[in-house]
């Protein structure tokens, strides 16, 4: 799932795994655009514009700088729970 700038959410399922998308994102981005190949057409996606890459199931074998283990996350009715 890529998130945009603009707050678009864009989902799309990837037919290899976790780390092998890795790799490809590390590729993509010397040149700061993606392209997925879909069916019926390509995606091409603009780097610079998206915040945030949800990845599931998640790789916690990536250990670069700046990757964290054993994280939960919180919601906001958690967080209300809690007051």
């Amino acid at each position: 799932t890529f998130g945009y700038v603009n707050g678009e959410v864009e989902s799309f399922s990837l037919l290899i795994s976790p780390f092998e998308f890795y790799q490809q994102l590390q590729a993509a981005s010397e040149h700061r655009w993606l392209y997925l190949h879909l069916e019926t057409q390509t995606e091409i996606i603009c780097l610079d514009k998206v915040v945030k890459i949800e990845v599931t199931p998640p790789f916690p074998e990536l250990e670069e700088g700046g990757s964290i283990q054993d994280v939960l996350r919180v919601t906001a009715l958690q967080r209300a729970a809690r007051h």
